[in-house]
């Protein structure tokens, strides 16, 4: 086993590690449920029924695989709106709430699914790709299972510019000091170790995963019409306004742009979407 493929599997057993400690307990974190806000899920499903509408075919089934589906998020919010849609993930607890959800799961990586080429309309990476080591394998996953024409849509990873701009002394320090009190009341400390929290979400701690890499891995797959949203948890893909933000978001990202001298949203809107065509 080579250096990448040991370090490949430290960052898969981690990540079961912490989601297999959380299971229920994981939309209860105060960050996360920013993602679970009625604002984000508007979000995700506007840009799903425009990528649906756009695969239906008259007589045709359309199929939706998520993949690391978690407690079943996307798959909550595409009920109904496909014909077929499957969720996969390498954390067993997770699958067991998503199943209690009603939704078809397995347990996968995503860097190596299950699933024959050319068999999906829709994928779904959603708060993925930053657990992960290598975002080009996962990705490539992603284009493989994809129909010609089909859509990848991945969301709520961190915007590794973001990160850089927080590296400014002042908010740096807020930063550790923020972060130590998340793990600490966060109930993480009681369930994993800190080195196995910060493997776990790998490139928020190791490795920035900027735009540039994110869309350049998305161009040299072979993607096309590559769209990158930065957002703050907004209510619309289509509405980019600082103003469009919920409360909590709006003073955060005024105050990153105070403390980190900016008014550039691409360094300023902490999270990142993706909407790209096979």
């Amino acid at each position: 086993m080579d250096t990448n493929d040991k370090l490949h599997r430290e960052v898969i057993l981690a990540n079961q590690k912490l989601h297999n400690s959380l299971g229920e307990l994981y939309e209860k974190d105060p960050l996360i449920e920013q993602q679970f806000s009625s604002h984000s899920k508007s979000r995700m499903k506007e840009v799903l029924e425009t990528a649906i509408k756009a695969r239906k075919r008259a007589g045709e089934k359309t199929a939706l695989v998520d993949i690391g589906t978690g407690t079943g998020l996307a798959l909550d919010i595409a009920k109904d709106m496909t014909d077929i849609s499957i969720g996969f993930d390498v954390a067993l607890e997770m699958l067991k709430v998503s199943r209690k959800r009603g939704h078809s799961v397995s347990l996968a990586d995503g860097a190596n699914l299950p699933l024959q080429d050319k068999t999906a309309d829709i994928v779904i990476i959603d708060s993925v790709l930053h657990h992960v080591l290598d975002i080009k394998k996962v990705i490539g996953e992603a284009y493989r299972i994809l129909k010609p024409g089909g859509v990848l849509v991945t969301d709520w990873d961190p915007n590794g510019l973001v990160q850089i701009t927080q590296a400014k002394p002042l908010y740096k320090a807020l930063l550790y000091m923020s972060k130590k009190i998340r793990y600490t009341l966060g109930g993480f400390s009681d369930q994993v170790k800190r080195d196995v929290f910060e493997m776990a979400e790998y490139h928020r701690f190791h490795d920035n995963l900027l735009p540039d890499k994110i869309n350049g891995c998305l161009c040299e797959t072979g993607f096309s019409e590559v769209k990158i949203i930065y957002h703050a948890n907004h209510k619309s893909a289509n509405n980019l306004s600082l103003f469009s933000m919920p409360a909590i978001s709006f003073v955060r990202t005024i105050i990153l742009m105070i403390l980190g001298l900016t008014f550039d949203k691409k360094k300023i809107y902490e999270i990142i979407m993706t909407v790209s065509v096979k």
